[in-house]
């Protein structure tokens, strides 16, 4: 990246590829996550990763779709991260030009750093192509009507 020399990689198609992955490969992850989120003396609970956009915001959508929020709130949510990093993708993205001696090409790499609607959108297809439907993921995940409940209580009155 910064000897400038990313040829024709393709970041928007490598993070949609991504949220593929994380649905299709991740079910053991994701069912521990939703294990843990069950369990009272767990919380607090801090759901993060190293962007704090992509797995975190793929885990938190799946958390909102098993709590039945409407789909309209549950990208709205997701998208927040786009403005809470505008500066750090704006300041890295400037870091990576510098560092490179002006060679990297940033509009390139802007992809990876940005949170897109498409991304999560990626993932909801995935579900809804390999498994039917989001509320068939889920109950893949072991988050099936009484537990998707359950969570709901936690949240709205943890001990």
């Amino acid at each position: 990246m910064f000897a400038g020399k990313l040829g024709e990689l393709d970041f928007r198609q490598f993070l949609l590829s991504e949220y593929r992955h994380y649905i299709t490969q991740h079910h053991n992850e994701l069912t521990k996550i939703f294990t843990l989120l069950l369990n009272p003396g767990n919380y607090p609970v801090l759901i993060h990763c190293n962007g704090g956009k992509d797995r975190t915001g793929t885990v938190t959508a799946l958390i909102h779709y098993s709590l039945g929020l409407p789909e309209k709130a549950i990208f709205e949510d997701y998208l927040l991260s786009g403005g809470y990093l505008k500066n750090f993708i704006r300041t890295t993205l400037i870091k990576i030009k510098v560092l490179s001696l002006f060679r990297a090409d940033i509009h390139q790499l802007k992809p990876l750093l940005e949170t897109r609607a498409e991304y999560l959108q990626e993932a909801i297809n995935t579900m809804e192509q390999h498994f039917g439907s989001i509320e068939a993921y889920l109950d893949k995940l072991g988050m099936h009507h009484q537990r998707r409940h359950q969570l709901s209580n936690l949240l709205r009155h943890p001990s």
